[in-house]
Parts: structure tokens; sequence; C-alpha cells
């Protein structure tokens, strides 16, 4: 048999003689029991995850390719296979909407980079160690640095807690109010927080004015309660007493006017040369014919 004719047969003998009971003598065709070439499934650059400790494979595969992360061929496959380095630059947007970059430094570290209204500020978040962990670093960092955000009411989100407080539910209108005012916040306490006190102040004036049908508003009502209550956190209830003690104060006051009109009855009023000078002629003249009428009077009955 030749070699052109064995080469033409072996397709079909390796698919009829499968089972490991089967032993072929190939000594006359040598070219048939060429061995193996002696070639490692692991090479070079693969050899690094190849670990029998149990549970390190993810944690070598992770490291592989963080190491080879420049690779093309490795973030190629990895692109292909829906896999996405966490650690390249990843957009995002913070809870106020402004736009962030989260990545991986030189050094390893997260860091995360904002666009914020006063410029471009990065921050380094050495505590986080997923992606997650920073994006979730940077928005209480950030937070910080720009601020509580207020949002001033509607005009349908004031009458409707005006209603409220017209009906004697004051806690209903202050957490309404706060809700509309500061919708991003998720604390437990926002009068504690000293950021949000201007804003605490401002719906408790709110509510007061439109739960206090007797309160007319006025500057100088308000510089005589703010006084009142000094460097205290306005509440209504403070609201309340101050404006208490502003009604008594209005009352005394008016009391006293009344007092020196009774005393100031019975005295003569007091004619000035300045009086005398803005009246017109007629009237100075019919008033020298009563004044000399009235001396003439006085001196018959004397």
């Amino acid at each position: 048999m030749t070699k052109a004719q064995v080469e033409t047969i072996r397709p079909g003998t390796e698919d009829l003689f499968l089972g490991d009971d089967v032993n072929l003598d190939l000594s006359q065709f040598p070219w048939l029991n060429k061995a193996l070439p002696d070639e490692s499934f692991e090479d070079e650059k693969f050899s690094q995850i190849a670990n029998d400790r149990p549970g390190s494979l993810r944690n070598s595969l992770t490291r592989f390719v963080n190491e080879n992360s420049t690779d093309p061929e490795i973030t190629g496959t990895l692109r292909a296979a829906g896999i996405v380095d966490e650690g390249a630059p990843h957009k995002f947007f913070l809870g106020d909407g402004t736009e962030a970059t989260v990545y991986i430094g030189r050094d390893g570290k997260w860091r995360v980079t904002a666009n914020l209204e006063s410029g471009q500020q990065s921050v380094k978040l050495s505590s986080a160690t997923s992606r997650d962990g920073a994006m979730f670093g940077a928005e209480s960092y950030f937070g910080k640095q720009r601020g509580p955000k207020i949002h001033a009411l509607s005009k349908d989100e004031e009458l409707y807690v005006a209603r409220l407080a017209g009906r004697g539910k004051l806690e209903e209108a202050v957490m309404n109010y706060m809700a509309y005012a500061v919708p991003d916040f998720h604390g437990t306490d926002i009068s504690s927080d000293p950021k949000y006190l201007e804003v605490c102040n401002a719906c408790a004036w709110f509510v007061f004015v439109h739960s206090t049908p007797q309160f007319q508003d006025s500057d100088e009502a308000r510089v005589f309660m703010t006084r009142y209550i000094g460097d205290r956190p306005i509440t209504v209830q403070l609201l309340q007493f101050a404006f208490a003690e502003y009604k008594k104060t209005k009352e005394k006051e008016e009391r006293g006017l009344l007092l020196n009109q009774v005393e100031n009855r019975n005295e003569p009023p007091t004619v000035t040369a300045q009086d005398l000078n803005d009246l017109p002629d007629e009237e100075i003249d019919t008033l020298f014919h009563d004044v000399t009428r009235e001396s003439l009077r006085s001196k018959i009955r004397r």
C-alpha cells in the first residue's frame, strides 16, 4: 500500500476505530507515529493566573487584567465579551446633575473629577475599593463642597402649604414646605443640620404668617419679634410667643397715648407765631375779633 493510499483511507479508519481496545500496528507507516510536540498550554502571559489554590482564580484574573490593561489583544477580547474595565474613565452624574468622571489613578487609587460651577475639581478616594464605592464617596464629598440646594416654592406649592397652615395643620404644613424646598434631602432630621438653618427659618415664618390671621405683617412687627427670638432657631411656636409679647407692648403704648390725651384735654391750645402766619387773612381777622370780644367780656365780668 502506497503512502497516497494510506492518506486516502486514514479519515475513515479514525472514525471507525475510536475505542480504547483497538491497537493498530503502524510500524510500517512511520509518518503516522510522529509524537505530538511537547507544548505547554501555559504561555508566559497566562501562566500567572494558573494557581491551584482555591478561590484564587478571581483575584489572579483581576490582577492579570489590570496589569495588562494596555494590551490591545486583552482589552479587545474583554470588550468583545462584554467585560468592562472598571478602572477606565467612566462618566456619571452626581445627585444635583453635575457631570463627573471616575477612574483609577496611576497609584492604583480611585479618583473622581467633577465639573463644578467654580471649575473642575478632583478628589482622591483612598478608602474606595470599587467604582461604585468611589462614586458614592464622591457624592458625599462634593455634596459638602457645594452646600445645600434650595428650591423656591412654586405658586401652587405655596398655596397648598398656606391652606394647610390656615386649617391649623401646622406639622403637615412644615413637612410639605421642607419637602418642596429641599427635595434631595435624605437625612433623618433636617432641622439639626446648620446648612439648612436659613430655609428652616423661612419655613417657620411662612407657616406662622398663614396660620395667624391676627398678625398684620409689617417691618415693625418682624423687627420686634426677631429681637425677642435672638440667636435661637426660629420655630412656629417661638414666633407665636414673640407675637404675643409684641401685642402686649402695642397695647401698653396705646393705653399710654389715651392717658396723655385725657390729661391734655383741659389744657388750652398753644398758638405759636408760625401758626398765625400759616392762617389766611380772613381767619386771622375773625380770630382777632373773637379774642377782642372775649377780652372785653372778661373785663366786664370783673
